[in-house]
């Protein structure tokens, strides 16, 4: 198959599973992880906690994201990691929103490392506070996320995501912190196509799919699609590549908000 017909493929898939699909993500920060359970690289540090065993060296991130054209519905993320013998460790530090209205902030650690070649594991533990202006307040607790991932080769790899087991916590200023489970699947099918896939449990709503791909163009240049959530959204991007950096920029686009566009900015070290 070229590689026309494989994307012309992938994208009628997509758009026939999120057909339908409806409700709302409740936290921009405190919500979802990010990208496939599957997947592994330095945005385990938002996602699955057992992808940060598979990295490079070092690692460092800066992403923006602007929410439907708000200035004040903005976030701001940055983050690092170590890759050692031992185990891979890493920082990561969210803001979103603005000090006049509302803001979130999310920061804390992750830890992985593999259990031979059988299993990765990892975890994170992070602080989260929410704060209105005056007189409301601000409040904050501590969340701890876990995951489990299994690597087949260097084309695929399946992960198990529980965000906020058991509910160690349930509710910060009256909002609810649900707990989160997903299993998700990353697959090389080329050398210049890799395929991702999504299935999330939330506690207080049906599941959600989430499919997509990205694809090499050059080695300077790469594209991503994919469609997911309730309702469904449509989310494409584009990276340069050049020596050891990453320039990306990456849109979302909601059938109600509109459009949300964003980019990252990533240094990785063998």
């Amino acid at each position: 198959m070229t590689r026309i017909g494989f994307v012309v493929a992938i994208m009628f898939l997509v758009g026939c599973v999120f057909a339908v699909n409806e409700a709302l993500d409740e936290f921009p920060l405190l919500g979802r992880g990010g990208g496939s359970s599957g997947d592994y690289g330095i945005m385990s540090l938002w996602g699955n906690p057992a992808g940060l065993a598979h990295t490079p060296k070092y690692a460092a991130m800066g992403m923006y994201n602007n929410f439907w054209g708000i200035s004040e519905y903005g976030s701001y993320c940055a983050g690092g990691l170590i890759n050692t013998k031992y185990a891979t460790g890493g920082l990561f530090f969210n803001y979103f929103g603005s000090a006049d209205i509302y803001s979130e902030i999310s920061a804390g650690a992750v830890l992985a490392k593999p259990i031979g070649r059988i299993v990765d594991i990892g975890i994170r533990a992070r602080f989260a506070q929410v704060a209105f202006p005056e007189p409301y307040g601000s409040a904050w607790t501590i969340l701890f996320d876990v995951g489990l991932q299994h690597k087949f080769s260097n084309r695929a790899a399946i992960g198990l995501y529980w965000q906020n087991p058991a509910q160690s916590t349930n509710t910060l200023m009256d909002y609810e912190v649900n707990e989160l489970i997903s299993f998700g699947l990353r697959y090389n099918a080329t050398s210049w196509a890799t395929v991702y896939a999504d299935v999330q449990f939330p506690e207080t709503g049906p599941g959600e799919l989430y499919l997509g791909q990205q694809l090499h163009i050059t080695r300077w240049l790469s594209i991503s699609g994919g469609v997911g959530g309730r309702p469904a959204k449509l989310y494409i991007g584009a990276g340069f590549m050049w020596n050891d950096m990453d320039i990306a920029w990456s849109g979302l686009i909601h059938p109600e908000l509109g459009m949300c566009n964003g980019g990252k900015l990533t240094w990785q070290k063998e």
